[in-house]
């Protein structure tokens, strides 16, 4: 894994990151709305940062349903990319990702503007990320 993506899978909006090893740096990237022209969008940023794995977060503690969509999501995904796609536990990382903005150097507004942008979904994303390289992947797609 030179460049992997990760993702926090929504019902409306989707988180993404990126992590590159050469500089073991975790960055977030962008939220994107959750519809029909996702999948086009993500094979677009794929392809503009080079990505080789993709990692997508699951939840564990929420219901079945929920489950059920990001796995089927992860496998549309895992059809189309030709590098790896792993599913991560992805319980509580949004937590994380509130106490990574509470507690950084931001001032409050500037906080309270990336949580109304949805950029709280991509610091998600980089939670997921980095779950994977602590080696608590689930399995691949």
């Amino acid at each position: 894994m030179k460049v992997a993506l990760g993702i926090d899978y929504g019902t409306s909006k989707i988180g993404l990151a990126i992590y590159y090893k050469a500089n073991d740096i975790y960055l977030p990237l962008k939220t994107i709305k959750n519809s029909k022209d996702m999948l086009e969008e993500l094979r677009h940023i794929i392809t503009e940062y080079r990505i080789d794995s993709v990692v997508v977060g699951v939840p564990n503690k929420i219901n079945n349903e929920l489950n059920a969509k990001v796995i089927a999501f992860a496998k549309r995904l895992a059809s189309s990319f030709k590098g790896g796609v792993y599913l991560v536990n992805e319980d509580n990382s949004t937590l994380y990702a509130k106490d990574m903005l509470l507690y950084s150097s931001r001032p409050t507004k500037a906080k309270l503007k990336l949580k109304n942008e949805g950029s709280l979904d991509s610091f998600s994303a980089v939670e997921i990320l980095k779950r994977l390289r602590e080696n608590n992947a689930l399995s691949s797609v």
